[in-house]
């Protein structure tokens, strides 16, 4: 009973000293200050070495009932190192808790600060919203900001708000927003105000009026599902749960915009290799010269990804601010040029001196004609009337932005040179990928921002804006603030019959792209074929030589074919031809007045130029084909087209993502141009 009451008593003392001990030794997140002085008679040995944690590896819990004190005497203790027994008997640092500062050192760089998001308060003290009898949502803006999607008419009611880097006042025309799922929201922060606010309107920096707008569009997902199947709603939708869905501008563009604020003239070229921000970064340049200037141009010389219309032209655009502007991706906002030419693929690489010849063309127009006028009537009579008007005065001078291709290196690299020496530009701004992205533009942050919403790669956009431009009804013009849309199937659209003997006088042509086509299979290519709408003036013996014949009309329409100069006004899709009447079929969304009008002030005849743009698969579905596509229902008989088998329509090539096996070689090969071989690399 002595040895077993013993034991228990040493297991006792030992939970009692490693109590003790951890008690009075400090935490790890509070470790004890080097500087203490250490007590004179508890000198560490040299060759000493300390054990890494001072709590016993094997503990005993001591009864609850039976306490032990923390020192006795009389219980044997084990023996400790001088070291050990040093820390355990220094005095504890008091705990101190540092507060975090409250702003940053001077030298940290701060990349991105998500800004405080707008959150509706439709009662109380915070009220910020408030619905009236039309439907339109007011909002009342403090230090937040206020991210939008969805498609409505902002209006500003009080105050100045910055907006896509576009400044919005209560005198200033409404602002069309179009912005779909698949591309950043509309950011709206409200900018100080300098005066006094009246009594109604003292606790807000800026009100805004957002109207609902429905343009047609929120129904693409019937004719497209690139976009998603409900991509826009018809009214305002607040976002309300991160600030990653808006635009963000890095910190390094902010002091290039500013300084446009300040620089009395402006013909600034926008360079940059893919995916490095410049369309964003133009379209906030056009924005912010809007806010000093009544005019600004803006020269699209981006064929694959233009911002104002379908892919495929050059074209020169004049924004006035005295009108609506629209915000949303390129799909959602075409918009007819004042100038443009079509070069009929989506990458100069194949063309390239038609392409120069385009650009150099639209440089000339703007400096014989835009960029030094007179008053604002003299650009007025140019958009609405085509004709140039009299000689003129330089009083004005109307700013250029012009947004280049992504092609940096070799030859894209001299086009974009040579089009700057035509120039002779103000400014020219390079962008280049930064060396320490923010996490939204790295893989990973990419990677969750895509289990939110996916973005559109190249070919997807252009798809797209083929499909929304070709289900327009009303294109962005002079006068026609918003776009219409009508996105029913096109094969249900009443198309337009054109007789080619007076209706094309221009004749037809098309591009040998890939290689030249054989004229008895000339009609074959155009017939179910995207074309451009061009005005062309052809010569009086261009079709004397050509022989008569039941298709005399046809040859003599290929003969005189436009060239490669002709000023282009939009496009068009030939649905039909009948060979025996002479007639074709064309769906487009160019008004017939604005294009007699067009035709007319450039003293040329309706010409049709086919290049390498195909037609996308999606606008050659009905609604049955359509709904089979998306959901296909397998052991039963794919959807006649229009009435006919799907394997009897001609001119149609299904993509093979939508297909469950293929032929190998079905489809055409695709040459890489990138990849060299050893024996061409220099030496």
């Amino acid at each position: 009973m002595a040895k077993s009451a013993l034991a228990v008593r040493r297991e006792r003392a030992a939970a009692a000293a490693a109590a003790a001990r951890q008690a009075e030794t400090p935490k790890r997140d509070d470790p004890p200050k080097r500087d203490a002085p250490p007590k004179r008679d508890a000198t560490p040995k040299r060759n000493a070495t300390p054990r890494r944690d001072a709590t016993p590896r094997r503990e005993a819990a001591a009864p609850v009932d039976s306490p032990t004190p923390a020192h006795d005497p009389a219980t044997p203790v084990r023996a400790r190192t001088r070291r050990k027994r040093e820390r355990d008997e220094a005095p504890t640092p008091p705990a101190t808790t540092e507060a975090p500062p409250a702003s940053p050192p001077p030298d940290a760089v701060v990349t991105y600060v998500p800004p405080r998001l707008f959150f509706p308060e439709p009662h109380g003290p915070l009220r910020n919203t408030l619905t009236d009898d039309t439907g339109a949502t007011l909002c009342g803006l403090r230090d937040d900001t206020l991210v939008v999607r969805g498609q409505c008419l902002l209006t500003v009611v009080h105050g100045t708000v910055r907006a896509s880097g576009a400044l919005r006042t209560p005198t200033t025309p409404p602002l069309v927003v179009l912005a779909p799922d698949a591309s950043p929201a509309l950011e709206v922060a409200a900018e100080p105000a300098d005066d006094a606010s009246p009594a109604p309107l003292a606790g807000y920096a800026a009100v805004v009026r957002l109207a609902p707008l429905s343009t047609g569009l929120e129904a693409i997902g019937r004719v497209c599902p690139i976009a998603g199947l409900d991509p826009l709603p018809p009214m305002p939708v607040l976002v309300r749960d991160s600030a990653q869905d808006a635009l963000r501008v890095p910190d390094e563009w902010a002091p290039a915009l500013a300084a446009l604020h300040e620089a009395p003239t402006c013909v600034g070229v926008v360079r940059g290799a893919k995916n490095t921000g410049k369309s964003a970064f133009a379209r906030l340049a056009l924005h912010t010269l809007l806010a000093r200037h009544r005019f600004v141009a803006f020269l699209d010389a981006d064929v694959g990804q233009p911002e104002f219309g379908p892919p495929g032209f050059v074209a020169l655009h004049v924004v006035d601010a005295h009108e609506p502007l629209a915000y949303g991706p390129s799909w959602a906002v075409p918009r007819v040029a004042a100038r443009a030419h079509f070069f009929g693929d989506a990458t100069p690489r194949d063309d390239p001196r038609r392409y120069a010849a385009h650009v150099a063309d639209l440089i000339a127009f703007y400096h014989a004609e835009l960029q030094h006028y007179r008053d604002d009537a003299r650009i007025l009579h140019l958009l609405h009337s085509p004709a140039p008007p009299r000689p003129h005065r330089a009083d004005h001078v109307m700013p250029l932005v012009v947004n280049t291709h992504g092609w940096v290196k070799g030859l894209g690299a001299d086009l974009v040179a040579e089009a700057t020496q035509h120039l002779r530009p103000t400014h020219d701004w390079a962008l280049d990928t930064p060396a320490l992205p923010a996490f939204g533009d790295t893989p990973c942050g990419r990677h969750a921002a895509s289990a939110r919403r996916r973005r559109l790669n190249a070919a997807e956009t252009r798809t797209l804006a083929l499909v929304a431009y070709l289900h327009a009804t009303q294109l962005l013009a002079p006068g026609v603030p918003v776009p219409r849309f009508v996105c029913a199937p096109l094969v249900a659209r009443v198309p337009w019959v054109v007789d080619v003997a007076r209706g094309v006088r221009g004749g037809l042509r098309i591009l040998p792209f890939g290689g030249d086509v054989a004229r008895p299979l000339a009609l074959h290519a155009l017939n179910g074929a995207l074309v451009a709408l061009v005005a062309h003036a052809p010569a009086e013996d261009a079709a004397a030589d050509v022989p008569a014949g039941e298709h005399a009309v046809w040859h003599a329409a290929l003969a005189r074919g436009a060239g490669a100069g002709a000023q282009a006004f939009g496009l068009a899709l030939v649905r039909a031809i009948d060979r025996d009447a002479g007639t074709l079929q064309l769906l487009t969304p160019v008004a017939p007045e604005r294009l007699a009008h067009a035709l007319d002030a450039a003293c040329g005849a309706l010409a049709l130029v086919k290049g390498a743009l195909d037609v996308p698969v999606w606008c050659a579905l009905d609604a049955p084909a359509y709904a089979e596509v998306l959901q296909p229902r397998e052991g039963e008989q794919p959807a006649a087209l229009a009435g006919v088998p799907r394997a009897e329509v001609p001119y149609l090539a299904w993509p093979s993502e939508l297909l469950a096996t293929e032929a190998i070689g079905a489809r055409p090969r695709k040459v890489r141009r990138n990849l060299m071989r050893r024996a061409h690399h220099a030496t």
